[in-house]
């Protein structure tokens, strides 16, 4: 989605008569290409493991990547409460793979 959301300023979208045109920058297409690739793999993830067990290991994790990425690549700033909610994601995912 960063790479979308990075390339999104060069894409394009006009109407012509009865045809639109479509203009995606090559950094949007990648972030297509790795979303469809995510998506993929989510699913082999669900067959391979119980879905009460990884959906919050994986989501928890996607948005703590998220956050890292976007304060990398998009120089977005977080505040106090969203770096303690992302340590509270991390400690959750921690202690669900505690084993019995």
């Amino acid at each position: 989605m960063i790479l979308i959301k990075l390339g999104s300023a060069e894409n394009r979208l006009s109407f012509q008569g009865r045809f639109m045109d479509f203009h995606f920058s090559y950094i949007s297409l990648l972030g297509m290409v790795l979303y469809i690739v995510s998506f993929i793999l989510w699913m082999i993830a669900l067959q391979k493991f119980q879905a009460s067990y990884i959906i919050p290991i994986a989501v928890g994790l996607s948005l703590c990547v998220t956050v890292l990425l976007s304060l990398i690549i998009l120089k977005e700033s977080i505040g106090l409460y969203q770096g303690v909610g992302m340590f509270l994601i991390i400690a959750g995912v921690v202690l669900l793979n505690i084993k019995k």
